[in-house]
């Protein structure tokens, strides 16, 4: 059975670089496998050479010719290529050796192919802590485009000895016709310049000066020792088949160079004519784009190179989960438990080489046994998952991987950050999957970076465990009585829904309202307004997938708008009494009541005076009105107030006559006075009540004799002059009041003066 080779590499998956900024159909990966170093600088030849130009062959060809060589056996990928409607450059750049390098490309195949006869162009911005950055500073530094070689100078370079393969091929992408073969289909031509773009940019980091002859490269000479410089590579056409080109940045100081970094190898194992050199993936080695191999059989004394080409780290990382941390390269070696030395080098993004790493050694082992692990997993009855394995044979495991997927055939998660060491059988998975099926693979790897896998093994949970009770109820009630409420997402995966309960009182049992699960966090119920219990009490619970119900939310208390005004006050009784008006009543009996107020005015009048105001615990049922005026006819209403400030009707009495046999008190600051020796007594005093007078009554003394009337002034005057002329007597005075309304008066005090005369 042919193996397909796209199961295992991927260009997807090759070190970040430029490369990483495109996107490649699998097969292009054959091209750069099989035939550089072969195929393209042959074809080069024959293409510049004095003979007769060989016909250009096409993909489909060249595979084929793969095919026929017996280089490998492979099955063509036909999957569509999926071209984004905008393209971006992508720009890096260094500083060296008193230059700038910068380096570019583009991730948008078509757009590179369309832009390719227009080249790019190059701005700049110098700024540092004293010259700020400012974009109207840009300069542009591109006198002629920035573009791919034109056929002369492609011709030039291999007439005159030009052997680099990687030029060979980058002569083919950009020269080279496309569709040849009468038999393709658009999609295939679609293929081809997708293809071509991938290959252009990873020979393109590979080469310097195949970047530069593919117009992907360019050195800035023209600097200043500690200045920044901030440079934009653009699209000199601007709009490309209907697609914009949006510029690539980047910005590089002066102050200090990138530092030289050397690779380390991390280990070295064997197993049968293999030996197997593995580094690190992390950091700066993550950048490289690819990396030369060199073996020493003499001890270290002298290397050979082991890789004709640059090796990228080409394995699916979904299906070998190791390649996530290492790069991995396997060297077929002659025999078994011969000891070499290995050193490795990187090629950077801009094509040139690391230092070489230290040198060490490797053998070859005779063949270990197979190492198996046989899976099983359980559940604890929690909620967890137990996976456990066993080997028949564990003297060459150094580790375990245990991974999880949710579907058969990926992708797995690591589920332990670190190998478990080599005796282990047993892992839990804490939090699988409670929605659907549970896979695990148990991987283990030998000292000789060999692995084996066991089968996946299902389990589907039992979820027995209820979800947590919803929190942050939030709502209120509408105008309308349309109760709004809405709570926190739970954060279970497994939520299913929630159900609704509405009630009037915080003690009544939950009735639910919500038929069916909800599928949201809000909800809206409508409720009656239309009476004087103005509570609604909600609480939420929530439902998973497996129908476990959590417990019951706190309580969100919520008030309808209130619409119905109190009940009225009621007057049972009234009396009139010495004292005053006395009125029997019963208060207001909704709950909601803040307060009641008591009114009062006289019948002929309109305006109602406010008397009390009284808080629920302040109502006393019984209330005496002590300020009123006898016989006269007063009006009183009772009214209640609830907290929305909505009244009652108002409970009411009218006409209520007041009678009192208690005398009022008499006039106060009651005085005589004689003005010098002139004749007659001044008398002075003052009402001090409501009521109206009709008329004071004064009464007066002559010495021992009776009091006897005088006089009766009008009820509104305040003051009485007796004009009394012997001198020598003594006069004493007495006011009585006579009110309109007839309630009667006590006598005023008395008071005396005798009379002076004159000389």
């Amino acid at each position: 059975m042919k193996k397909n080779i796209f199961d295992t590499y991927s260009l997807n998956s090759l070190p970040t670089s430029l490369l990483n900024l495109v996107k490649v159909n699998k097969n292009s990966i054959i091209f750069s496998i099989l035939f550089i170093g072969s195929f393209g600088n042959t074809w080069a030849q024959e293409q510049f050479s004095d003979t007769t130009a060989a016909e250009i062959p096409t993909w489909e060809e060249m595979m084929q010719e793969a095919e026929i060589s017996g280089l490998m056996e492979i099955e063509l990928d036909t999957s569509e290529v999926e071209i984004p409607f905008e393209g971006h450059i992508h720009a890096i750049g260094r500083y060296r050796d008193g230059s700038i390098t910068l380096r570019w490309g583009v991730d948008n195949a078509g757009l590179w192919y369309e832009n390719n006869p227009f080249g790019y162009g190059i701005r700049r911005i110098a700024f540092n802590e004293e010259i700020l950055y400012d974009p109207d500073n840009a300069v542009e530094l591109i006198n002629e485009p920035l573009k791919p070689w034109p056929e002369e100078k492609w011709e030039a370079y291999f007439v005159n000895g030009g052997d680099s393969d990687y030029m060979a091929i980058a002569a083919q992408i950009i020269l080279g016709e496309y569709g040849l073969d009468s038999r393709m289909t658009m999609l295939g031509l679609s293929d081809e310049m997708v293809n071509r773009h991938g290959f252009a940019h990873l020979v393109a980091d590979w080469d310097p000066l195949v970047a530069e002859a593919l117009g992907m490269r360019w050195i800035d000479e023209d600097l200043e020792l500690g200045m920044n410089y901030a440079y934009e590579v653009y699209c000199l056409k601007d709009t490309l088949i209907g697609m914009p080109c949006y510029s690539g940045f980047t910005i590089v100081v002066t102050s200090e160079e990138e530092p030289i970094f050397t690779p380390e190898i991390d280990t070295i194992s064997g197993k049968d004519k293999q030996v197997v050199l593995q580094w690190n993936t992390t950091g700066s080695l993550h950048n490289m784009s690819g990396f030369l191999i060199e073996r020493s059989s003499d001890g270290g004394q002298t290397f050979q190179r082991v890789n004709e080409n640059p090796f990228v780290n080409l394995l699916d990382k979904i299906d070998d989960p190791w390649a996530l941390r290492f790069y991995t390269y396997h060297d077929s070696v002659p025999e078994n438990e011969f000891w070499y030395f290995y050193r490795i080098a990187g090629i950077d993004p801009f094509g040139e080489q690391t230092p070489w790493s230290d040198a060490y050694p490797g053998k070859a082992d005779e063949p270990r046994p197979i190492a198996v692990p046989q899976a099983q997993v359980s559940e604890t009855g929690d909620g967890r998952v137990i996976i456990n394995w066993e080997v028949e044979n564990e003297d060459h495991i150094f580790g375990y991987l245990v991974t999880h997927s949710t579907l058969q055939e990926g992708p797995y998660d690591w589920l332990n950050e670190d190998l478990l060491p080599a005796g282990s059988r047993e892992l839990i998975h804490k939090e699988p999957n409670l929605l659907s099926m549970n896979y695990y693979i148990v991987y283990a790897f030998r000292d000789d970076g060999e692995y084996e896998h066991s089968m996946p093994q299902a389990i589907n949970i039992i979820d027995t465990f209820p979800p947590a009770a919803p929190t942050g109820l939030e709502g209120f009630v509408d105008s309308l009585g349309v109760v709004h409420v809405n709570w926190r997402l739970g954060p279970e995966e497994d939520i299913y829904g929630y159900h609704v309960y509405i009630n009037n009182q915080p003690e009544e049992v939950p009735s639910r309202v919500t038929p069916s699960p909800l599928f949201d966090t809000t909800y809206q119920h409508k409720v009656t307004l239309s009476t004087f219990n103005r509570m609604v009490v909600v609480r939420v619970v929530a439902m998973d997938m497996a129908q476990n119900a959590s417990e019951i939310s706190e309580p969100l208390i919520l008030f309808r708008p209130d619409t119905i005004p109190p009940v009225s006050p009621v007057i049972n009784a009234f009396e009139i009494r010495d004292e005053g008006i006395f009125i029997n009543w019963i208060a207001s009996t909704s709950l909601d009541v803040d307060y009641h107020l008591i009114f009062r005015k006289k019948s002929e009048d309109e305006e109602w005076l406010q008397i009390q105001r009284l808080k629920p615990e302040q109502v006393e049922n019984q209330f005496l009105d002590k300020d009123v005026i006898h016989y006269t006819s007063y009006d009183y209403k009772f009214v209640a107030f609830d907290e929305s400030g909505l009244q009652s009707e108002a409970a009411s009495l009218f006409g209520l006559r007041a009678f009192t046999r208690i005398p009022l008190t008499s006039v106060v600051n009651f005085t005589s006075n004689q003005n010098g020796d002139q004749p007659g007594i001044e008398l002075n005093w003052v009402w001090p009540h409501e009521e109206e007078v009709r008329t004071f009554a004064i009464y007066r003394q002559v010495d021992d004799h009776h009091f006897r009337l005088i006089r009766k002034v009008n009820g509104s005057e305040n003051s009485f002059k007796d004009m009394v002329y012997p001198a020598g007597e003594k006069y004493r005075y007495q006011i009585h009041v006579e009110l309109k309304n007839k309630r009667p008066v006590d006598l005023s005090d008395i008071v005396e003066l005798t009379l002076a005369g004159s000389d």
